[in-house]
């Protein structure tokens, strides 16, 4: 055998554990010595382990959550495409007998991987793309499941934001009593919100603003949802700015997320 041959046959024995205890000290050892062989050991490691479950989904080891995390940006089809490419291949080479390290098999699965990773993970510097992974307006206040007491022009503005009538929103919240952000500040996200789904960023900024800056329990709210917007129009320096804001204050809205994602900018 070459020493290409010899290599791929060692990361085999050593990832099956087939190696003695010395062999393995040795080969740990070399590892520590040669980063390009380390760099090959990890990839081969999480090739190994892709698809070992039997749903639809990739799973790589010692970050599985991530993986999925990311996948939910795509549309389900697309994954779906790159799993079950990934599947076809394995299941063509099964009956090989050769080792399967060689390096033409791990060549064209490293391009599979590749390909889908450069499809399936954004790049962290993508502002917008960002902004898709972290908002959810489903997790907006809902006013209808409040009870029968709730003040019906609430209800009428959350039934038409769940609609995504976002100008009708921004209309009907010019008509608004002055009182009812007093007392319901809240239904201020959903105006903000309109504001921002129709790229009108300085207002959804102000209202935003309004929040942090009323009485309510939830002021706090305001801070994450200006993340948001800032995110959406590219802006990453107040982004950033209006995480460590959240950061100073652990019971804030949206603590771990916005620590998570100032790590992606920063």
């Amino acid at each position: 055998m070459n020493d290409d041959e010899l290599k791929n046959e060692a990361i085999e024995r050593y990832l099956l554990t087939k190696m003695t205890v010395n062999e393995r000290e040795e080969f740990e050892e070399e590892m520590i010595q040669n980063p390009e062989l380390k760099e090959q050991v990890a990839l081969y490691k999480a090739l190994y382990n892709i698809d070992q479950d039997n749903d639809d989904w990739i799973t790589i080891e010692d970050n599985p959550q991530l993986l999925k995390k990311e996948i939910a940006l795509f549309r389900s089809q697309e994954t779906k495409e790159f799993s079950k490419s990934l599947k076809q291949y394995r299941q063509a080479n099964t009956k090989e007998k050769e080792s399967m390290f060689k390096m033409q098999r791990w060549s064209a699965i490293a391009a599979i991987v590749i390909i889908g990773v450069f499809i399936l993970y954004p790049r962290s510097s993508d502002l917008p793309d960002l902004y898709e992974q972290y908002h959810n307006w489903e997790e907006l206040p809902s006013y209808v499941s409040k009870g029968e007491n709730t003040d019906q022009i609430l209800e009428e503005i959350e039934a038409t934001f769940r609609s995504k009538k976002y100008q009708n929103i921004i209309t009907l919240s010019q008509t608004l009593d002055p009182t009812i952000y007093e007392t319901n500040p809240q239904v201020l996200l959903f105006i903000g919100v309109s504001y921002l789904e129709t790229n009108q960023y300085k207002n959804a900024l102000t209202t935003f603003d309004r929040l942090t800056k009323s009485d309510g329990l939830d002021f706090h709210k305001g801070y994450w949802y200006k993340v948001l917007t800032f995110l959406k129009q590219e802006d990453k320096e107040n982004a950033v700015k209006t995480l460590k804001t959240i950061m100073e204050n652990p019971t804030y809205y949206k603590y771990s997320s916005a620590k998570e994602l100032l790590k992606e900018l920063e």
